[in-house]
């Protein structure tokens, strides 16, 4: 080989490379096609509500031995801590409250191209859910965000740590997409949240909350 001459490999050789690229690139994207389909199929499959009191999938058995199953309005339960130790709410009572009073306030950002359902709570030992059930092309789709509830000083806090978009759990940033709707729910329960927190503590069980009278 002369100098200054530079040996090029054949052309079948650069035919197999570029080749094993382009079969890259096409697995590549066959896969985030499959991941895409998988969020798409699990994000809306509904999440299944038939263990929330209240709810019509639900078992049709009253909570009455856990407390409250329901109740007319926040000064209620105020004039109840005037009278006793605490009261017991039931998660029944709440979601019937839910039903009853939520119609009649300004929805906003529940409305959408979804047709909005109901909103619903699930309590568990120190912690809640806010599910938001839609309807999108007759199918059922819910949304969630799942709370844990601190106390620091005189100040109750509700700190949200996942979230759900129907079957698929999401955390981190993506709970940025589920607060607006929640937000808007805290705005119009305002009062309702005052007469919870203004009590002396409050205890969150299984499908139920207790309030303490402060002293």
């Amino acid at each position: 080989m002369r100098p200054g001459n530079v040996r090029r490999p054949p052309s079948y050789a650069r035919k197999a490379r570029g080749g094993g690229l382009m079969l890259f690139v096409q697995i590549f994207t066959i896969l985030l096609l499959l991941l895409f389909g998988l969020v798409l199929f699990f994000s809306f499959q509904a999440e299944d509500l038939s263990d929330i009191a209240g709810h019509p999938s639900a078992p049709a058995e009253s909570q009455e031995e856990l407390g409250l199953t329901r109740v007319e309005g926040p000064g209620e339960i105020s004039e109840m801590l005037q009278l006793q130790p605490e009261v017991r709410l039931t998660e029944e009572a709440i979601n019937e409250y839910l039903q009853r009073t939520l119609a009649a306030k300004q929805l906003g950002s529940f409305e959408g191209f979804a047709e909005y359902v109901n909103t619903w709570v699930r309590l568990v030992d120190g912690q809640f859910e806010v599910i938001i059930e839609r309807k999108l092309f007759e199918r059922s789709v819910t949304v969630s965000l799942h709370f844990e509830v601190m106390r620091q000083g005189d100040l109750f806090l509700c700190q949200a740590k996942r979230g759900r978009f129907g079957n698929l759990r999401v955390f981190g940033g993506f709970l940025a997409a589920l607060q607006p709707a929640v937000r808007e729910l805290h705005d119009l329960y305002q009062e309702e949240i005052a007469a919870l927190t203004e009590t002396g503590r409050v205890v969150i069980e299984q499908d139920r909350v207790i309030l303490e009278r402060g002293y």
